[in-house]
């Protein structure tokens, strides 16, 4: 169940950043439009499941789930938006992917 949970707060988070991205370029109206919308309702799920997982997990671990948000988001961003990922963006999820690996020696 806490391996489900923590996945789907990864995924959801970076599905809802992704969402209210869209939503911001395709505003027109002071950016409310279904993307905004979708991207909240996606943070309101991730913070219920983030409470259900708080429950069962010890911070040590939960916070380091939270720190492979970062990722997810850049690899949605790059697939979904077509966003360009420079040097210093790989640079930055490298040294993210060595920082949770460290920090769960």
């Amino acid at each position: 169940m806490n391996i489900l949970l923590s996945i789907g707060i990864v995924l959801f988070t970076a599905i809802g950043q992704v969402f209210l991205k869209k939503g911001a370029l395709t505003s027109k109206h002071l950016f409310i439009n279904r993307y905004v919308f979708l991207g909240y309702f996606t943070f309101i799920l991730v913070m219920i499941m983030s409470i259900t997982l708080m429950h069962s997990l010890k911070f040590k671990y939960f916070s380091t789930i939270v720190s492979l948000n970062y990722l997810a988001t850049i690899v949605l961003a790059r697939i979904i938006l077509q966003e360009k990922m420079k040097p210093n963006v790989i640079l930055a999820c490298l040294m993210i992917t060595v920082g949770c690996i460290i920090f769960n020696l």
